[in-house]
This record gives C-alpha cells, structure tokens and sequence, in this order.
C-alpha cells in the first residue's frame, strides 16, 4: 500500500512539471496564471462561499461558510469550514473544525480537530489523536492508522497496520494486516476482521459485540499476477481495484480543480467548443490519436527529430490524460442545466468525473467510454489551440 502512495505522488509531480513546461510555454496561457504558491485565510476572516484553494501551502485559520476543495503540498486547516472538505495533498494537518464530511488523500493525514460527519481518507499514515473528534464514520484505506481519539459511527478499514486506543460507537471491520488493541480500546459493536494473523488485543479492551477473525495469506512483494493465483480471494481484489479507481477518481479531481483556478478562460473555451462542436472535437481527437504512432516513427527516423521525441511524446500522454477531464466537466455542466442547477464549475467537474467513473465499471462500454470522452477532450483542446493561434495572426 504504500509503495502504491509512493508510485501515486510521483505521478502527481511528473504530471505538475509537464503541465508547467507546457501551458506556461504558451504565451496566451501564461497571461492567464496567478501566483498561488501560498495561499492563507487569516484568522478573523470569513468567506460566505464555496472555497478553492491549490498552492505549495494552504492554511484556513478562518472561517469558511461552504464547502473547501484544496489540493496542495502542505494543507492546514486551524479555522472553522461550515461544509465538506475535499482535499489532496502531501502533508494534512486538521486542527480546527469541519462541519460536514471530511474526503482527503495525501502522504499525511493528523486530525486533532473535530469532524461533524464522517472521515473517509487515503494515504500513507493517518494519526487521529486524543483530543480528535469525529462524529460519524470512518473509511480508510493506508499504510498506516493510529487513532487515538473517538469515533462516533462505524469503522472500516484496509490498511497495513492499525492500534486502536480510543472509543468506536459502532462496528470495527476491514482488512488489515497487522490489527492491535490497546487496553483503552472500547469497540460497542462488532469486531470483524481478516488478516493473516491474529489481532494484538489487550485483555483489558472492550468488545461489547461479536468478534470475527478471519485469516488470509501473507501478502509477499510479489508480482500481482502471483497474487491473483496464489490464495488472494475476490475480496482482497476486488478492494485493490477499487482503491486504484478511487485514487484515480482523486487525482484527476484535484488536477481538474488546478486547472479551473489556474486557466480559467482556456477550460470555459473548451467547453465551449464540446458544446457547440462535439462531432468536430471527437473526429479531430481521434485523427490526433491515430497519427500519434506514425508521427513518432517520422521522428525517431530524422536525426533532429530525435530530442524532440522526449518532448512530443510526455506533453501528448499529458494530454491524452487530461482530455477525459475537459469532456468530464462539459458532461457535468450540462447535467447541471438539465436540473436548473446553479452551482459552481467545481460541481460540475465532481458530478462529470464520477458519471465517466461510474461508466468504466461497466465491462462492455469501458473502452468504448474511455475513448469517446478521450478523443472528444483532445479534440476540443486542438481546436481551441487553432483558433488561437488564428486570432494571434
């Protein structure tokens, strides 16, 4: 698992680096960047809307009367947010107090602050320490848990490790490999868990309900096609292939996000162009897609095209990454005028992501989903590319 958080936090820095030599080498793009490498909402502050924040540091020491969406390197949050947290970055510290739902991903995650509703988290370590409060429930998947402070509901966990020292007013229940109860523990539901050993449970840990042990293989540092056929059960995989999905519904999220704050003229345009020209955007994506592999050979074959293959071909993967995203935030605008909705853009890009999502669950049309939204968002990027460099000339 966390070799899998590592793999995900490169892919995050190697995504940002391409992203920056590419739209800030474009002039008309680059008139269109703010600087946003720390970003702070003072104390006393109080912001009666939605907030979004993407910086190297992002601190909350105000108050936020709507729903936070922050994606960054560190995120401190010691003011009051009225609303949900949705978050990623590499460092999480949640001091102060979060009405609804907290839905973070990151390296980090220590919460010594109270969470009105639930906490459903991805990442590395997450300590919740003694003086934490989360009144609903918990769902994580990490390398590490610590959780020291009270939980108000139910608590499902797939985790490498996990102590438990506090208070849980419902169920414990997940995969974890290696599970210790401390004597302060006190579970007033179910304990049901599978792991390849026995919990470390203190004689003096209270267990009002049923407890269930049952075990599974030691999991080696293997390749996964030796998992899939040396004992791991259609439980185990069918969690890691949700993990994967979650984690890429994540970080395609937070990259959305980055690009609404960062181009917001470019992403209004290209939506725009999806809009108006959707047979257009999806036949120029799919001849882009086609010509990709004998462009590559054309400059693999001259002797200066060479370096440039190291450029073309990162910048293209960027974008064949990103184009679902485009397609995704039209699909949630429209979804949104359908029902009269007002709400924001960050909506749209949430309700857009989790409808293509949602899609690729379903075997038969995955691919084909895949690379209509793909060819539709690559598509509608290089129109909007040519009409720019047109109105330039």
């Amino acid at each position: 698992m966390i070799n899998l958080v590592k793999k995900l936090k490169f892919l995050i820095a190697f995504f940002i680096i391409i992203s920056t030599f590419f739209f800030f080498a474009n002039p008309v793009l680059a008139q269109e960047t703010q600087e946003f490498s720390n970003i702070v909402v003072k104390k006393g502050e109080v912001i009666d809307h939605d907030f979004f924040a993407a910086g190297s540091t992002v601190t909350i020491s105000g108050v936020v009367n709507g729903d936070v969406f922050a994606a960054g390197g560190i995120l401190v949050v010691d003011g009051i947010i009225n609303g949900d947290l949705l978050a990623g970055a590499g460092t999480i510290n949640l001091l102060g107090r979060v009405s609804d739902d907290v839905r973070v991903g990151g390296g980090t995650l220590f919460v010594n602050g109270e969470i009105g509703k639930n906490l459903t988290v991805g990442g590395g370590n997450i300590n919740i320490a003694e003086g934490a409060r989360i009144g609903g429930s918990l769902l994580g998947f990490g390398g590490a848990f610590d959780i020291r402070g009270p939980i108000g509901k139910d608590v499902n966990l797939f985790a490498g490790q996990a102590t438990v020292t506090s208070q849980i007013n419902g169920n414990l229940k997940g995969s974890i490999e290696k599970l210790v109860l401390s004597s302060e523990a006190q579970i007033l539901g179910d304990l049901e868990y599978e792991s390849p050993q026995k919990a470390d449970i203190d004689e003096r840990a209270l267990i009002i309900g049923k407890t269930t042990f049952k075990p599974s293989e030691t999991r080696k540092p293997e390749s996964f096609k030796s998992w899939t056929f040396k004992g791991w059960k259609i439980f185990n995989l069918f969690w890691l292939g949700f993990y994967i999905k979650l984690s890429a519904f994540i970080i395609a999220f937070l990259f959305g996000l980055v690009f609404l704050y960062l181009f917001p003229k470019r992403i209004e345009a290209i939506t725009k162009i999806l809009k108006n020209r959707p047979w257009p955007s999806l036949g120029a994506g799919f001849l882009a897609l086609i010509l990709f592999v004998p462009s590559v050979i054309l400059l693999a074959i001259s002797l200066i095209g060479i370096p440039l293959i190291l450029i073309f071909i990162p910048v293209f993967l960027f974008l064949i990454y990103f184009s679902k995203i485009f397609t995704a935030l039209c699909l949630g605008r429209e979804v949104l005028f359908r029902f009269n909705s007002k709400k924001s853009q960050v909506w749209a890009l949430l309700i857009g992501l989790l409808i293509y999502y949602f899609l690729r669950l379903i075997p038969i049309v995955s691919p084909i989903i895949a690379f209509g939204f793909i060819s539709a968002g690559l598509g509608a990027f290089l129109l909007d590319q040519k009409s720019l460099r047109t109105s330039k000339k």
